[in-house]
């Protein structure tokens, strides 16, 4: 019975039955391997941070834009109350290079609207409200004149490197009356 067992056992796990080592990767196959996968991580490692560097540029794009809007808003908003008479003798524009002035807001002759710049930020001063607008800097602000009638305001300002230009037309002007502008 032993012997039957023995000889069992050897036919069951012959060696001819096994895989052989031939069957397995080479060291060559196993480095091209490797060498291949690293060069795939490679591409899309770099893929990734175009990708993270165009959201990151977007992101900031509209964190400007948004800010543009929200400032420009606020010109617009501000302008449209102020109501000059028609004689327009005591219209006071008041400008210099920390400040600006103008009279007039709600056709009262002392009520006012001020910018301000600020170290880091340009602040909007309308009937006791305190707007802050932070990354803004006022570069320059003009008349908006048509026939020598002051019409509204052309305020230049510039946002992280970026200028831009807001005409802001006073109460009772119509905004077709100056499209080119």
């Amino acid at each position: 019975m032993l012997k039957n067992f023995q000889s069992f056992s050897q036919s069951k796990f012959s060696t001819s039955d096994r895989p052989s080592l031939q069957a397995g990767f080479t060291l060559l196959e196993a480095a091209l391997g490797a060498l291949l996968l690293a060069a795939f991580s490679l591409m899309l490692l770099a893929i990734s941070s175009i990708v993270l560097r165009g959201l990151e540029d977007g992101r900031d794009e509209s964190t400007v834009a948004a800010q543009a809007l929200l400032f420009d808003k606020s010109l617009r908003k501000v302008c449209s109350r102020v109501q000059i008479p028609f004689w327009q003798g005591d219209f006071r524009l008041q400008l210099n290079a920390a400040a600006f002035s103008c009279n007039y807001l709600d056709g009262f002759a002392d009520a006012a609207f001020e910018l301000k710049q600020l170290e880091a930020a340009v602040q909007l001063l309308e009937n006791g409200t305190v707007q802050n607008f932070q990354a803004v800097s006022l570069v320059r602000i003009r008349l908006l004149l048509d026939s020598d009638i002051v019409k509204g305001l052309i305020f230049e300002y510039r946002i992280h490197d970026r200028d831009f230009s807001t005409s802001a037309l006073f109460s009772g002007y119509s905004l077709r009356m100056h499209d080119d502008v």
